[in-house]
């Protein structure tokens, strides 16, 4: 938005990344929500809304009661940014039944991590 246009940029060529605890159960379902507050708001809506990928992660919440992937990264598919996929990037499952918090993880979110490069735009 306000960024590209400072700088005369169209939005759908700058690489963007997003992350965060989305608390939504697939990626579908983030898109749409941003969509629809952006439209019931009269924003402009990002590319990134339109087109997005993420990066695979097992499940990042788990508890009694539910077993959930409700973090993500996503990042614009438009050939500027390449994800590696690497052992660095990978965060291991929770064996079944069990809960988060506890001693080994202190917090009620597994990490997700992602690696990045610039595509080379030559």
């Amino acid at each position: 938005g306000e960024f590209c246009r400072d700088h005369a940029l169209d939005a759908a060529e700058v690489p963007c990344v997003v992350a965060g605890d989305l608390n939504a159960e697939s990626l579908e379902e983030v898109t749409a929500v941003a969509q629809a507050v952006c439209g019931l708001q009269g924003l402009d809506v990002h590319p990134l809304l339109f087109g997005a990928a993420d990066v695979p992660s097992p499940a990042t919440s788990q508890t009694l009661r539910r077993k959930s992937r409700i973090d993500y990264i996503m990042f614009s598919d438009n050939g500027l940014l390449t994800r590696i996929d690497d052992d660095a990037t990978t965060t291991a499952p929770l064996p079944e039944g069990a809960c988060i918090p506890d001693p080994a993880h202190p917090s009620d979110h597994l990490p997700v991590v992602g690696r990045f490069e610039f595509a080379d735009r030559q």
